[in-house]
């Protein structure tokens, strides 16, 4: 879940950012503001989640580093395929995720009810 969600955070930021240092605004920077600066800040600050982790710190710092106009970070986000990084992450935990839970409510009475009536 971890990956999954620095991934689809990243995506929701990075899609904004043009590659250009001088265009480094508008969506973007609200993006890093309610993302990286709202969300993710608030975990960090709050110390409760199990969401923080090294991989997130440096995406934050480097989400960051592009918003203050920094290229190199403005060149290294643009040419990560986060949309694709995202979907490969979310499909990871969802499988890994489904694995791990138990049969739904209608699922297990059924297999209740079938064994009434084998």
């Amino acid at each position: 879940m971890k990956e999954a969600y620095c991934a689809v955070a990243l995506e929701c930021t990075v899609k904004y950012l043009t590659g250009d240092t001088d265009t480094c605004g508008g969506k973007y920077l609200d993006a890093v503001d309610r993302i990286w600066r709202g969300r993710i800040q608030d975990l960090e600050r709050s110390k409760a989640s199990d969401l923080v982790f090294d991989q997130l710190r440096n995406r934050r710092l480097q989400v960051e580093a592009a918003a203050t106009g920094d290229e190199d970070a403005v060149r290294c986000l643009s040419a990560i395929n986060t949309r694709g990084y995202a979907i490969v992450s979310l499909r990871r935990y969802l499988r890994e995720a489904s694995g791990s839970m138990k049969p739904p409510v209608l699922e297990q009475a059924c297999l209740k009810l079938g064994r009434y009536f084998t």
